[in-house]
């Protein structure tokens, strides 16, 4: 059954193609929610300009962003927020499969497909 977002199921174990990614709602509403995360940076938070919305107040209008780099890898920013990876406080880290994203009161899991590269060939992050 796909949810609308291109994935089937609200779990679905990782996206279909090769280097793509989703992140999944495992704690908060909607519960299961997947979101791809594709070329374009995405913006979390809770203004209208975002790309993944939520309307809490803990969350800020621009709460953390996510890209993808020229080779790949995805990272995440804070903004100023509390970001947190894992349980970390963040101001920027890559994401790897598996990694908890925490904004707000809502926790979202990063899956990335096998596509990613290897540690040896990780850059610098900037927006590609």
């Amino acid at each position: 059954m796909d949810d609308g977002n291109g994935m089937n199921g609200p779990h679905a174990a990782h996206p279909p193609d090769s280097g793509q990614a989703a992140l999944v709602i495992i704690r908060g509403e909607p519960f299961g929610k997947a979101f791809e995360v594709g070329e374009e940076p995405l913006d979390i938070g809770r203004s209208r300009d975002c790309h993944i919305r939520f309307a809490e107040n803990s969350v800020s209008r621009r709460h953390c962003q996510i890209w993808r780099t020229s080779n790949g890898y995805f990272w995440i920013e804070d903004l100023g927020a509390d970001t947190r990876v894992n349980g970390d406080p963040i101001r920027q880290c890559r994401l790897r499969d598996g990694d908890r994203i925490t904004v707000g009161s809502t926790v979202l899991e990063f899956l990335a497909s096998d596509g990613q590269p290897s540690e040896s060939e990780q850059e610098a992050p900037s927006l590609a």
